[in-house]
């Protein structure tokens, strides 16, 4: 089975684990992206903030799409077939936003995932672990123990602080977490079943979601399954 919904950047972080295994990581990173990410969520956020505004009003703020991300069921968790770059900066992104306002945003448990007592970063690199862990605690990272990979994702981060600090005011960052986690959202394709994984990796060959779409559909009644 496969399906396609919108959820939230919250409710996706906190429904389930998600894996992202090394083969999927490493790519070039662009600087350009993230600069422009930052940009457009700030601007998302400023044309809803106002001075005077508390928490509760976050709620009726407009809602912005953040991407799309493709998924699979495993057996450990839902492994990410596509938007690994996109989740990577969005993580990066949090980490930021909790570093820079500490608990009044509430996200150290959405950055975690419980599960039987153990907790991992959700989602899980797992190229990139032991660095987000230290980005996380703080803890300072020798640029020249990194790998080219993670001196990428280093850059990355580096982009990113470099832009909040230019887009966002310090004293708005638990409007801007509260507004990015609830009303910034997430387009999902998720395969539930391994046949529908087959099928979900067959239509990722495709550049567009709505070539992905209808590629998903005419499989789907080739199956007797639409």
């Amino acid at each position: 089975m496969i399906r396609f919904f919108n959820t939230t950047l919250s409710k996706f972080l906190g429904s389930a684990r998600y894996l992202i295994p090394s083969v999927y990581q490493g790519d070039d990173w662009i600087p350009q992206h993230t600069s422009v990410m930052v940009d457009d969520l700030s601007d998302g956020f400023y044309s809803n903030f106002e001075i005077g505004h508390e928490t509760r009003d976050v709620e009726g703020y407009s809602s912005f799409c953040l991407g799309s991300i493709s998924t699979s069921t495993s057996q450990d968790g839902h492994l990410v077939l596509k938007g690994h770059e996109l989740l990577l900066s969005l993580v990066l992104l949090l980490i930021e936003v909790y570093t820079r306002a500490g608990d009044r945003t509430g996200l150290q448990n959405l950055l975690y995932f419980n599960r039987f007592g153990e907790r991992s970063i959700n989602p899980e690199f797992e190229l990139y672990h032991d660095v987000l862990e230290y980005l996380i605690a703080g803890t300072y990272i020798d640029p020249k123990t990194l790998s080219g990979a993670t001196r990428n994702l280093m850059a990355q981060y580096q982009e990113i602080k470099i832009c909040l600090k230019d887009n966002l005011d310090p004293d708005h960052l638990p409007f801007f977490a509260v507004w990015l986690l609830h009303e910034g959202y997430l387009e999902i394709t998720a395969a539930d079943s391994e046949a529908g994984a087959v099928i979900l990796r067959k239509a990722l060959a495709y550049d567009n979601l709505s070539a992905e779409k209808h590629l998903l559909v005419s499989l789907h009644k080739k199956l007797g399954r639409y």
